[in-house]
Formats: C-alpha cells, structure tokens, sequence
C-alpha cells in the first residue's frame, strides 16, 4: 500500500514538472513573440494615429488615407458588434519588401495573436476597409472568447463562425454564390457539413467555397441571435 501510494506521489510530481516545463516554455516563446513585434516597431514603423503604424518606407502623404481606412473598418465593426472595439495594434506594410522582413504573410492582411496581445498586419495590397474590418472582426471574436479559450480555437472553436463572423463586416461580394448558396438552404445541414470541414477549412480547393457557405450560416444564424451569443455559446447551439 505504502509502495503504491510512493509511486502515485512520484508521478504527480513528473505530471507536475511537466507542466511547469511546458508554461515556462509557453511563456517564454511568447515573450520572444512580442519582443520581436516591439523591435520590429521600433525599426520598421512609425505610428501615425494611435496602435495605427506604417512602414518608414510609406510616403507620408499616404497617412491621411491609412488612417481613414483603419477608422471606418473600426467604426464597422462597432456597428455590428453595438460596443467599441478594443485598441489593437495594426502594421501596415507598404510593398513587398516589408512583407519579406516583416511577416511573410501570403494573404491580403492577417490576424495575429499571443496571450497577451493581439495585432493585425496588412500586406501592401490589403489596405481597403473592407479587408482591415475583416480582421478586425477575428480581433473582436478573440476579444468575446477571452484569451485562452480563443487559444482552443486551433482545436474545437468552430472557424466557420469565426469566418463567418468577420465576412459580416466585410462587404466584398467575392463570396455571394447565389447558385452554390441555392444548393445549401438547411441550416442544420449546413452546419454539419461546415463541421465536418473545420480541419480542412482552409484547403486551397474548398476554401472559397467554405468561406461563402460559413458567412451565409452565420447570417442566418444572426436572424435569431447576436453576435456575442453566437460568439459565446457556440458549444451550446452547435454541440
């Protein structure tokens, strides 16, 4: 019994040191995160309205239209979500060059987030409101969730909601189907297929697709719930 009891206490203590291990490195790489996102502030970017930065490389004459653009993507958002966004940093690059130095980002903007912070990086060819309110919608998702069950998103949180939450704010008509849209009228059908596809969302072959189907679902949805309780309660209306 004695001998039992020693071996249990023995493997609580490696479960324990474990897990003391994995957050000191947690911490540690996301303190590294930050730290490179402040240098590379400091380096790369000169802010021109507050948590609104742009590259040195960017003419100063652009700043007027940047900041513009940032403010009435920040203004939709507060629209749809009816309360004010919270501050977030956004990084505006101004050509491929700063791409390559600063993010790599393939796409037209992205959202970025630690546990602590979160920002937003728009390439040279991502500045229009509609892209910045989209990521800024995601910003808004993480904010709803709270930091570290937005971090279970890699795993359970549904991406069809998330993206289906930031094309409400985001009025390009790229993803408007009709004939697609026609094919996939049930709701509870549709979601189930969503699900199915949420490891696979972003596939280069069924991503335009998923993107058209997920903020169709969520219109729908929102005929009958807020944002917040899509955004809050998914475990509890889409088990």
């Amino acid at each position: 019994m004695i001998d039992n009891i020693k071996d249990y206490s023995g493997a609580m203590r490696k479960h324990w040191l474990k897990l003391l291990y994995f957050l000191f490195v947690a911490f540690f790489i996301v303190n590294i995160v930050q730290h490179r996102v402040v240098l590379l502030r400091r380096i790369y970017f000169r802010e021109i309205s507050p948590n609104i930065y742009v590259s040195k490389r960017m003419p100063i004459n652009y700043n007027v239209n940047v900041i513009n653009i940032v403010n009435k993507a920040i203004q939709r958002n507060n629209q749809f979500f009816q309360s004010k966004t919270n501050p977030i940093d956004c990084f505006i690059l101004f050509d491929s060059t700063d791409t390559r130095l600063f993010s790599r980002i393939e796409t037209f903007a992205s959202f970025k987030a630690s546990l602590w912070t979160s920002w937003i990086v728009v390439n040279y060819d991502g500045l229009n409101t509609d892209i910045i309110a989209h990521e800024i919608g995601h910003h808004n998702v993480y904010q709803r969730l709270g930091t570290l069950r937005y971090f279970k998103h890699m795993y359970n949180f549904p991406i069809w909601i998330d993206e289906g939450i930031a094309l409400q704010v985001d009025f390009r008509t790229d993803f408007e189907d009709r004939e697609l849209l026609s094919k996939n009228q049930d709701i509870s059908s549709l979601m189930k297929l969503l699900y199915r596809r949420n490891n696979s969302f972003y596939n280069d072959s069924d991503s335009y697709e998923n993107y058209t189907l997920s903020k169709y679902a969520v219109s729908t949805l929102l005929k009958t719930h807020s944002p917040d309780y899509i955004i809050k309660n998914y475990d509890v209306l889409y088990p």
